[in-house]
């Protein structure tokens, strides 16, 4: 499952990514658990905004599980913190996409803390 967490305090959105293993009850517990969470940290968990992937014999519970948690179905491929997630193994080019978007912010870093330091 993926799931954002909104916190009202800093109007912010937390991308999270749950896998377990497919049985119903223990994704009940989950789903208990998720709740309690939400009232100890005062996070709002957007189940209407997650999306579900299920694999395997999961598939064929994939209504039930989407009921559970109040998520739609999801499918591939799909963005997930700016890189498109598939159900097949990264390649290098995805690789060196992460790596360039990571040269990519570090090059402005240094720039904006180099002009601090000049003005």
């Amino acid at each position: 499952m993926i799931g954002r967490c909104y916190d009202e305090r800093e109007d912010r959105c937390y991308d999270t990514v749950l896998f377990f293993d497919h049985d119903i009850e223990q994704a009940k517990k989950l789903k208990l658990l998720l709740g309690t969470f939400e009232q100890l940290s005062s996070l709002k968990i957007n189940f209407h905004k997650s999306e579900l992937f299920c694999f395997g014999q999961a598939k064929e519970s994939e209504e039930q599980y989407s009921y559970l948690f109040g998520c739609k179905m999801g499918s591939y491929p799909f963005p997930y913190l700016g890189l498109t997630m598939h159900y097949r193994k990264l390649n290098n080019t995805d690789y060196k996409l992460i790596e360039e978007r990571i040269q990519k912010k570090l090059s402005g870093g240094k720039e904006n803390i180099y002009h601090m330091g000049v003005d």
